[in-house]
């Protein structure tokens, strides 16, 4: 059975991976096997359960295991396979000498969300035991080019299938009048495509599906607050709806408006420094979830 994602994102600063950590280990507590993962560059699982975590999942809790992915290992790994299938489908390129143009891909912009989601789709397929696998998000920008990636990456694929597919056409044609009966070899450039459209697919469609939550951290100051709403603003065009709004740090009878939101959870300031599994234990008895 497939585990129910939960993404969580928010300004930088607002506890985002603080927050992680407590929900993660409040469904823990509901026995709930959860995988708690960190696809920020600048991890801080390791600060707050107060030891050191790496791309292999660690157990802090019969029921909680914490994960930190290491973003250069999987952007060099998509990097790697990128160059690799280039030269598959290109064997010729090496006649003319431009293979040594593939450097150019580590150069990429936007190359570090590709090997996030490579990260991302591995986590999926290796990660089937757990019942839920939450992710403490990278900031706020990468993280929506993260979600969009699929959806993005699939506009622009089937406009080369089409094209692709033109070229074929053409490129029979001619065969046709030069060698009447020949028959066109295998295409790997449009299987390749073909591939690559039924993976972002199926991704895409688990990321708008009802098993993938996209919640958002935040505090009651205005820059906060503003960010939230732009977030608000940007996922509905990803098909889907910010689930809970976690309201961090908050004191007395601060509020904030969550007409945008499902569902809206209170997090009181902490009097005790939320790190160590025995102090984010505590701070649960509040039974702020």
């Amino acid at each position: 059975m497939t585990p129910e994602i939960h993404f969580f994102l928010g300004k930088g600063g607002v506890g985002k991976s603080t927050t992680a950590s407590l929900w993660g280990l409040h469904k823990a507590q509901e026995k709930n096997k959860t995988l708690l993962v960190s696809i920020d560059a600048a991890h801080n699982l390791s600060d707050i359960f107060n030891q050191t975590f790496s791309g292999k999942a660690v157990f802090v809790h019969s029921h909680l295991a914490i994960m930190e992915v290491d973003i250069d290992f999987w952007t060099k790994k998509y990097i790697n396979k990128t160059q690799q299938q280039l030269k598959d489908s290109y064997s010729y390129l090496s006649a003319f000498n431009l293979t040594s143009y593939f450097q150019l891909i580590e150069h990429t912009p936007g190359i570090e969300q590709y090997g996030l989601f490579l990260a991302f789709e591995n986590i999926l397929l290796t990660q089937i035991d757990f019942d839920l696998i939450l992710f403490d998000m990278p900031p706020t920008s990468v993280a929506l080019d993260f979600l969009f990636l699929a959806k993005n990456s699939l506009a622009w694929l089937y406009e080369l299938r089409t094209l692709r597919q033109k070229i074929n056409e053409k490129h029979q044609i001619v065969s046709k009048i030069k060698f009447y009966s020949k028959n066109i070899e295998t295409d790997k450039v449009l299987l390749k495509l073909e591939n690559l459209i039924g993976n972002y697919e199926k991704i895409n469609g688990f990321l708008t599906s009802s098993k993938s939550k996209i919640n958002v951290v935040t505090n009651t100051d205005k820059l906060s607050k503003a960010e939230t709403g732009r977030i608000a603003e940007k996922i509905k065009y990803l098909d889907h709806q910010i689930d809970t709004l976690f309201i961090n740090k908050t004191k007395n009878s601060e509020t904030i408006d969550y007409k945008n939101f499902r569902k809206k959870i209170i997090i009181p300031f902490s009097e005790i420094e939320l790190s160590g599994i025995q102090n984010l234990s505590f701070f649960l008895q509040k039974k702020i979830f």
